[in-house]
């Protein structure tokens, strides 16, 4: 069967853009009732890769397939992609630092998977939404920190990043249309960051959440994070901050913050 449907695809450009769009959720789908394997997988990236389909696919989506191996080289030749989704696939490797080269890409989700290396410093300056993880079930182990170039992401407004093992100093610049900032949700985060919460994040205006548990910060909360007058959600616990951070100390800072946690 998976042979006839790579077949099938050979002829039809539009139908290779649904193919890759086999979320296991999706009703009425070829994908709902078959696993992909990776042979599969590879054989249909393969043709989407071709120079007469490239143009013809905007999305790939695969979510619980476990197709493991490294992120196929061809899926950066889809220049026209806006969502590239391969959540909890078994994937192995580092993020290719060819990705930068998805100049149209807007949601990239990566997490619960097994990717490790370093974070590449060129991304997609078209990205609005990067998860790396989400919650205490993912299994990505990055090396190193958050690359500070990804400040100029200027498009980027979710970055979630709970259970990557990153490390290091947090950047001072972070992109400014930030409304989503998640790098820890749980006492058992993985993350292990240098230092404190810089206070040049008090001009991240546009932040609505805010999640940092776990994440080995110590040293004073600084006072610009006063600054962030559209934060809804400050998650701090679980780290060792010093001075005036109590619940009290950042409702006084944020009085229209609704969900302070410390």
């Amino acid at each position: 069967a998976r042979e006839a449907f790579c077949e099938c695809l050979e002829k039809s450009p539009a139908g290779l853009e649904c193919a890759l769009e086999f979320t296991v959720n999706t009703k009425n789908h070829w994908f709902r009732e078959h696993r992909v394997d990776r042979a599969t997988f590879e054989r249909i990236v393969a043709l989407a890769a071709e120079d007469h389909r490239m143009a013809a696919v905007t999305l790939v989506c695969i979510d619980d397939h476990q197709l493991g191996g490294v992120l196929p080289p061809e899926l950066t030749r889809l220049t026209n992609l806006t969502t590239l989704n391969l959540r909890f696939s078994g994937l192995t490797g580092t993020i290719p630092t060819s990705i930068g080269g998805l100049t149209k890409l807007q949601r990239l989700e990566l997490q619960r998977n097994a990717l490790t290396g370093p974070l590449p410093a060129t991304m997609p300056p078209s990205l609005e939404m990067l998860n790396l993880g989400e919650d205490s079930s993912n299994t990505n182990r990055f090396t190193g920190g958050v690359p500070t170039e990804w400040s100029s992401l200027t498009n980027l407004k979710e970055l979630k990043m709970v259970k990557c093992a990153l490390d290091g100093p947090l950047p001072k610049a972070m992109p400014p249309s930030l409304e989503v900032l998640t790098l820890g949700i749980v006492a058992t985060n993985t993350n292990k960051f240098a230092d404190g919460v810089p206070s040049e994040w008090g001009s991240l205006t546009n932040l609505k959440t805010l999640e940092m548990v776990g994440c080995g910060l110590d040293g004073n909360i600084p006072g610009s994070i006063g600054n962030l007058i559209n934060l809804k959600k400050l998650w701090l616990q679980d780290n060792a901050f010093t001075g005036s951070c109590t619940k009290d100390d950042l409702k006084g800072l944020l009085p229209e913050c609704g969900d302070i946690r410390v």
